[in-house]
Order: structure tokens, then C-alpha cells, then sequence
């Protein structure tokens, strides 16, 4: 080393970053007013204030006590090395990776590992979730992929045990109640059977998994409303990842399935609309997989709706076309039979299936005739309602309630008629309009019904699916050619803010963001 390097200027020992990252152990990259780690976590980023050291404080040991420390270390025994051979575990860690091809975007991954030691024809195909992890920035420790295989894989190193439960028995039964009550109904928005609270959960409390991600879940909600970030909601999360990475795909069953779609509505509150589909990848590569749709029975099948509510406002907001193609959603898509039948889940789904097309051919670019098709099937679904899908109770509108009341007996009929005026919204702004003589061709018209729908009727369940139809209705409730754009549509603005507002604070559901993107429409800011 070079005389003068000792002369050089000392390193200055610095601590940058927020507190929560720093509390954590994890770099920050810094971003004002909230770094990525606390961004994509939903934690509140504080920044403590710039510390350095000066040298004169440094702790340094005298020339008189460097001899004698020195003199101690010499007096100690030297004990022998003993070299832990691991190149063979490294180079089989290793292995896997170098064979990996670059994943389709539109497709599960592949676990390398399971498509090795199992054959195609004797088993479905292996299913990679990794894509519902939450994702991790290039700070972050790194996070297996989460393949359901790893745990049978011969050449892979087995995972590690899961670590112990991150909450108490007390706590548990806390956030299982709070499950009971308000989150697992979010999945049960076309479930009369209610499988996933009543009718299935005690089958599915075999599985630690399960009870795992309802937990999660049920601390996620809780923290929305109380406006707190707690650790153990994470925890949480990471405990079914944990659990999850060592099934065996071949033997993936219901519970699974169940847990993987709890997951996918927790990364709903949790993440940017962009990263909802790479969530709900690894939910279809398993329903694909197992040839499961919205035609199976039991708790399968409401898992397979709740996979298809988030799917379809994912495709939606992005743009894009659904995971899953429609022609595979159920057995039978007639809506004459579905009415026959008389099941009002059943033909409710329907309609999210007619808008799901919607979305598809507003997606893929087609011409006027597929969107007057669809137009046609949406008016026949309207048509050929069941009495249980018909209101209970409505009232017009007048000058001081804009919105209509339009009350239903039943959280299917809601769900129902909100994907028919949400459908009829999207059609009729496509211009088809000129082509349609009926009543229902005024789109201003679907946008009080789904509002009035939303506010007549208090069900959680539905209201977390409604974000979407509301922020759409509410754009129609302005006029670039008026004069006085804060005096149009006054009173329905106002009260469509408020509805927001409730909303969020009742269900801890966010949308405050879409509320945003409205205020900023009609010119409020």
C-alpha cells in the first residue's frame, strides 16, 4: 500500500434513508416523499435527520493500550478451521436457474424442477405462483419464487420449515372473527352458499394456509380503517408464502386455490393496479390447470368468481384482454337456459361474463357488429331476469336526490345490475348509440342507476367491486362545452365524493384515488 494512502481523507460514516427502512435493516433508495419499499408495502415513509460523526468523536484505542490488547490476543489458544465442503449444493442451487427460458408474460411460469422429474401425460402441468408475491425492488433480500413444487423437487434443496405463527391464539381468533364478518364476504359477492364464511371454512380451517391468508387479509383490512401500519400484517403474508412453497402442485386442491385467491384481494388493497395481473397469473395457471371454471361446484366455484371480478377491472383499467378467455368461463352461456334454471347466482355471473366480452372486444379493437352483439345479449340478460333479480324497491329521482333508490334483496342482484349499466356505459360511449332506439340508450341515465344502486344498498361485499362503475359513472357527470363547469351536475358530483368517501372509511377498500382523478375532471382542483 502506498505510504501516502494513510494520509488520504478518512470515510465519513454516513446514515441516509427512511426511519422505517432503516429500522428494518433494508436499504432505501430515497425517494421523496416515500421510498419503494414503504410505496409497494403501504407504509407511511419518515425521514429522521441527516447525522454524521466527526472524527474527533471517534472511539481509538492509545499505543499503550493497543500493546496490551495485542499481548491477550497472543496469550489465547489458536483453535483449528474446519472447512464445510458445500460446492456440490451450490453448483445443484445453481442448475435450475442456468436453464430457465424467459417466461411469456400471458402465461404461469413453469417450475424448472417439476416439469424435470414428473411427466406431462401422468400429471397436469406444474404451477408457479410465484406471480402473486408482492413485488420487490433491487434493495430487498431476496425472496424465493414461490413454486409449489420445490418441496417434492429431488435436485432442489428442501425449503425451509415454516416459522412459528407470527400472532397469538388471541389474536388469531380477533382476526378470523374480523374474517368471519367482513373480508371473506368480498368473495362471496355472487356465493349465496357463502363458502367462504359459512358453508366451506370449516374444511378450509384444516388448512394452515388458509388460515394464514384469511388472517392476512383480515389485518390488512383492519389497518385501512384504524390508518396504521402494523408489522404482523406482513408477517402475516410472508407465513403463507412460507407455507405455500412447499405444496406439492399435483396435490393442489380447493384449499389452495382458496388461499391463492385471498392472496389475490389482499394484493388488490395492497398494490398499483399494474401489478394486479401479475398476482392473478399464478390463480389462473392454476385453474387452468385443473380445469377448474365458473361451472364446478362448491367453494371452487366462488373462488373462480372472485378470480373473475378482479380479473376482468385489472383488464379494464390496464386496457388489456382477460387472463383467462371467456369461452371458458362456464359450460353453458346461454341466457335462456340460465333463466330457465331459476339460480340467481348463476345468472348474475352471466353478466360479468357479457362485460368481460366487452372488455375483451373493447380491448382487441373489433368493429360496430361485435359491440351491437354484445349490446344485444346485455339487453336480453335485462330482459330475461328472474324475479329475484328484479329491484325490490325503487323511487325516481328529483331535484335535491339526483340518484334513484333502487333497492335488491340480494347481493347477487346487485352485483348483477351493476355489470349491465357498467357494460351499457362502455358500449354506448363507443359511439353505437345511433344504431339503438329504446329507452336505455342514454348512458347518463346507467350512470345514476349504478350510483343509485350503490347507495340504496349498504353490502360491503358489493362495494368493494364497485369502485370502478362508480369512477366511470362519474365521468359523465361533466360538459367541456358548458360554461360553468363546477354548476353542471352539481349535486351528483358532491354526492358521489361523499359515497366514496364512506366507502373507504367503512370498508377500508381505497378510493381516494379514483375520487382524485374525478375532482380533477370536474375542475375541483
Amino acid at each position: 500500500m502506498p505510504r501516502n494512502a494513510k494520509t488520504a481523507k478518512a470515510k465519513t460514516r454516513t446514515r441516509s434513508g427512511c426511519l422505517r427502512c432503516r429500522s428494518r435493516r433494508r436499504k432505501c433508495d430515497g425517494t421523496h416523499p416515500r421510498c419503494r419499499n414503504c410505496e409497494s408495502r403501504g407504509y407511511t415513509c419518515q425521514w429522521g435527520l441527516k447525522v454524521s460523526f466527526h472524527r474527533s468523536r471517534n472511539f481509538s484505542l492509545s499505543q499503550d493500550e493497543a500493546v496490551a490488547l495485542m499481548e491477550v490476543e497472543e496469550g489465547r489458544p489458536c483453535r483449528s478451521s474446519v472447512i464445510v465442503d458445500e460446492t456440490g449444493e451450490v453448483i445443484r442451487s445453481y442448475t435450475g436457474a442456468d436453464k430457465e427460458e424467459q417466461p411469456d408474460t400471458n402465461m404461469p411460469i413453469l417450475s424448472p424442477d417439476l416439469s424435470q422429474s414428473a411427466p406431462s401425460a401422468a400429471s397436469p402441468s406444474p404451477i408457479d405462483l410465484n406471480l402473486i408475491l408482492p413485488s420487490t425492488g433491487p434493495s430487498d433480500p431476496y425472496i424465493p419464487p414461490f413454486s409449489l413444487g420445490q418441496a417434492i423437487s429431488k435436485t432442489a434443496s428442501p425449503p425451509p420449515s415454516p416459522s412459528p405463527s407470527p400472532v397469538s391464539e388471541l389474536q388469531k381468533a380477533h382476526l378470523i372473527s374480523s374474517y368471519l364478518e367482513e373480508t371473506g364476504t368480498w368473495c362471496e359477492t355472487t356465493d349465496s352458499d357463502r363458502q367462504f364464511t359459512i358453508h366451506s371454512v370449516r374444511a378450509m380451517m384444516e388448512s394452515p394456509a388458509f388460515v394464514a391468508a384469511a388472517m392476512s387479509l383480515a389485518s390488512r383490512q383492519l389497518d385501512h380503517i384504524n390508518r396504521r401500519h402494523r408489522p404482523v400484517t406482513l408477517e402475516l403474508y410472508q407465513y403463507v408464502i412460507q407455507l405455500l412453497i412447499r405444496q406439492d402442485p399435483v396435490e393442489a386442491d380447493a384449499s389452495v386455490l382458496a388461499t391463492c385467491t385471498l392472496l389475490c384481494v389482499y394484493e388488490m388493497m395492497a398494490s398499483s393496479v399494474e401489478e394486479w395481473r401479475r398476482h392473478l397469473q399464478g390463480c389462473a395457471g392454476l385453474l387452468r390447470a385443473k380445469k377448474w371454471n365458473g361451472s364446478s361446484a362448491g367453494i371452487v366455484k366462488s373462488c373462480f368468481w372472485a378470480f373473475a371480478r378482479i380479473d376482468v377491472w385489472a383488464a379494464f383499467t390496464s386496457g388489456k384482454t382477460t387472463l383467462i378467455p371467456t369461452d371458458f368461463w362456464v359450460d353453458d352461456q346461454s341466457i335462456g337456459s340460465a333463466s330457465a334454471r331459476g339460480n340467481i347466482d348463476d345468472y348474475c355471473n352471466l353478466a360479468i361474463l357479457i362485460f368481460a366480452e366487452i372488455v375483451n372486444v373493447l380491448a382487441t379493437h373489433q368493429g360496430t357488429s361485435a359491440r351491437l352483439k354484445l349490446w344485444e345479449q346485455l339487453q336480453e340478460w335485462r330482459r330475461l331476469r328472474p324475479k329475484e333479480a328484479y329491484p325490490l324497491l325503487t323511487s325516481s329521482t328529483t331535484l335535491s336526490t339526483p340518484f334513484p333508490s333502487v333497492v335488491y334483496t340480494t347481493s347477487s342482484a346487485i352485483c348483477g345490475n351493476t355489470f349491465y349499466h357498467t357494460g351499457c356505459i362502455l358500449l354506448l360511449q363507443t359511439g353505437i348509440n345511433d344504431s339503438i332506439k329504446d329507452e336505455t340508450d342514454d348512458p347518463i341515465w346507467h350512470a345514476r342507476e349504478v350510483t343509485g344502486i350503490s347507495m340504496s344498498n349498504t353490502s360491503h361485499a358489493n362495494w368493494v367491486n364497485q369502485l370502478q362503475p362508480l369512477y366511470l359513472a362519474g365521468t359523465l357527470f361533466t360538459k367541456t362545452d358548458s360554461s360553468d363547469i363546477l354548476e353542471e351536475y352539481a349535486a351528483e358530483k358532491i354526492l358521489l365524493l361523499k359515497h366514496l368517501t364512506r366507502i373507504e372509511r367503512e370498508t377500508g377498500w381505497k378510493t381516494s384515488d379514483r375520487a382524485g382523478e374525478l375532482r380533477g375532471l370536474w375542475g375541483f382542483e
